[in-house]
């Protein structure tokens, strides 16, 4: 369930957590994007990991084609990926940056 970018963190044996990182960079964003939104196309220079608690995103990376993304999915970004962003609904998701913003 977890994405690649997640079970490469250590794994611990503890009884509610599978993974984790502790770190003085990672940086952990809660954005929510009105439907109708359009984020023109970018990249960013640190990979970041995406969680859709609820609502649809199409991404469209690169020259590939969109693919929808919807509540309770996973997403990465690797650095100098170009994506855009179109918000087909309101949608709340959860972004994991584990070395950090630079943007």
């Amino acid at each position: 369930m977890f994405p690649k970018m997640i079970k490469q963190m250590e794994k611990v044996e503890l009884e509610k957590f599978s993974f984790y990182m502790t770190s003085d960079k990672a940086f952990i964003t809660f954005a929510e994007i009105p439907k109708g939104s359009y984020i023109e196309p970018h990249t960013h220079e640190k990979p970041v990991c995406n969680y859709i608690v609820s609502g649809i995103l199409e991404i469209r990376m690169g020259d590939n084609l969109p693919i929808l993304y919807q509540s309770h999915e996973w997403f990465e970004i690797q650095p100098g990926t170009s994506h855009s962003v179109n918000c087909i609904e309101d949608t709340s998701m959860i972004e994991i940056w584990p070395e950090g913003i630079s943007e």
